[in-house]
């Protein structure tokens, strides 16, 4: 008798978890607003360069995929083109000696994605580590000239991410509305009175996809 009543709940529980579609393959684009994080030789200078930066909006497109490993758990692996503009105010142009820095990446996530399993909209939550890889970085001198500042800066940069977003579904054809925000983990350049500088991102994306069934 426990055997049958532990087997039902067994098959409860799979029928409750278990997705339909394995793997949803899609694309992704949106817009992305490039912050940084000082840490300064001392407390006033790292205070009044961190109210100095400004975010501008960049963009970002791309592909994921996702692995759903239960109907309200999945991993999500991305493959994105990030473009970061971060303005710089008088105060902190006077330390770094450039007022606008541009920086190109090739964004890889791999993040746990977490919904609840609602009637077709469907909240979720996502986090997990994401790795960069540089493939541009310029800075705009006092002089007014663009200057290539790419073997300057770190050409890897490590953040971990945390999102909010909607799945709607239509049959088998997904859409997704997340916003996520990215703390750097690596330094991308010091200075004669910066210690370290590391990037802040939030990212607005939208995503189109397709599941597979391919059990």
């Amino acid at each position: 008798m426990k055997k049958i009543i532990v087997l039902t709940l067994l098959l409860m529980f799979s029928a409750a978890f278990l997705q339909a579609d394995l793997l949803d393959l899609g694309l992704k684009f949106g817009t992305s607003f490039a912050d940084v994080q000082i840490t300064a030789t001392d407390d006033s200078t790292e205070a009044s360069l961190n109210e100095n930066f400004d975010p501008s909006a960049g963009f970002n497109f791309g592909i994921y995929g996702s692995l759903n490993l239960f109907k309200v758990v999945s991993i999500q692996t991305e493959i994105y083109y990030l473009h970061n503009i971060s303005q710089l105010s008088e105060v902190a142009e006077t330390t770094f000696n450039y007022k606008e820095r541009v920086s190109d990446y090739i964004e890889i996530p791999i993040l746990l994605k977490f919904r609840l399993d609602v009637p077709i909209i469907k909240p979720y939550f996502l986090i997990g580590p994401s790795f960069s890889i540089l493939t541009k970085a310029e800075k705009l001198t006092l002089d007014g000239v663009w200057e290539d500042i790419k073997d300057q800066a770190a050409n890897v940069n490590f953040s971990l991410v945390f999102g909010l977003g909607f799945d709607f579904y239509l049959f088998n054809v997904r859409m997704s509305l997340d916003g996520r925000f990215a703390m750097g983990l690596s330094d991308l350049e010091t200075t004669a009175t910066v210690e370290g500088v590391s990037s802040r991102y939030i990212n607005l994306m939208v995503a189109l996809g397709i599941g597979l069934n391919i059990l």
